[in-house]
C-alpha cells in the first residue's frame, strides 16, 4: 500500500529528528565522560598558548576575549613526555594547572639551568617551543628541595619517583611548575586530561602540541 506524501514527510522529519537526538546523546556522553574543554589562564605556557592577563602590565598575556580555549581528554591516556595536560596541583586542588610533561615515573631527569639545557633518560630535548630568554639563567626555585627525596644518579640526575610526573611551563621564567616547592612532583593521578586541540579563538584553531 501506498503512503500518503504527507505521512512519508512526516516519517522523515520523525527519522531525522530521531537520528539528531541519538546524535546529541552520544556527544553528551562523549564530552561529559571523556572530553572536557578549559579555558588557558596565565602565561606559564606562552608561547605555546595564551591565556589572560596575570596583571595589567603583563607582556605575554592575549588580547582580552583572545585567551586559548582547548579540548582535552582522558580517554585511555597514560601521561608521557612531551605533552601538555590539564593537571591539579598537589597542594591546591581549586586552581587547575596547564604545563607539558618532561619526564615520567622511572626516568632520570638532569636540568642545566645555565645553559637551559633539559635531559631525560640522558636524551637532551629539542626544547623548540620554549621561551628562551637569553643572557638569563633558567629558574630554579626550589627544584633541589622539590627533588630531594629522588633516587640520584652520577651524573647528577634525577629518577622520578613512581607514580609521579615532573612537569615545566613553556615560559620557563615565568612559570609555577614541579621545580617550586608550591607544586612539585606531581601525582599522574591528579591529570584531568591531555590537550588535544584548541578550538577558541578561531584564528588558531588547531591541534596543540
Amino acid at each position: 500500500m501506498k503512503l500518503p506524501t504527507s505521512l512519508k514527510i512526516t516519517r522523515s522529519v520523525f527519522e531525522w529528528a530521531e537520528t539528531f537526538v541519538v546524535s546529541l546523546c552520544v556527544v553528551i556522553v562523549v564530552m561529559t565522560l571523556f572530553v572536557r574543554h578549559s579555558p588557558v589562564n596565565g602565561h606559564s605556557m606562552y608561547p605555546t598558548l595564551q591565556g589572560t592577563a596575570v596583571n595589567a602590565a603583563d607582556e605575554f598575556a592575549a588580547p582580552k576575549g583572545q585567551n586559548d580555549i582547548l579540548l582535552i581528554s582522558n580517554l585511555f591516556y597514560t601521561p608521557k613526555s612531551g605533552d601538555i595536560v590539564v593537571t591539579q596541583s598537589n597542594f591546591d586542588m581549586s586552581e587547575p594547572l596547564v604545563k607539558r610533561i618532561i619526564a615520567t615515573a622511572g626516568q632520570t631527569l638532569k636540568i642545566d639551568f645555565y645553559t637551559w639545557e633539559v635531559w631525560v633518560d640522558g636524551e637532551l630535548l629539542s626544547e623548540t617551543y620554549v621561551n628562551h630568554e637569553e643572557g638569563t639563567w633558567m629558574r630554579e626555585d626550589g627544584f633541589v628541595e622539590v627533588m630531594s627525596g629522588c633516587e640520584r644518579t652520577d651524573d647528577g640526575g634525577y629518577v622520578i619517583p613512581e607514580g609521579m610526573i615532573f612537569c615545566m611551563g613553556d615560559n620557563r621564567n615565568h612559570s609555577s611548575d614541579s621545580r617550586y616547592i608550591g607544586v612539585g612532583l606531581i601525582d599522574q593521578r591528579y591529570v584531568v586530561g591531555k590537550v588535544i586541540f584548541r578550538i577558541y579563538p578561531f584564528n588558531r584553531i588547531g591541534l596543540v602540541k
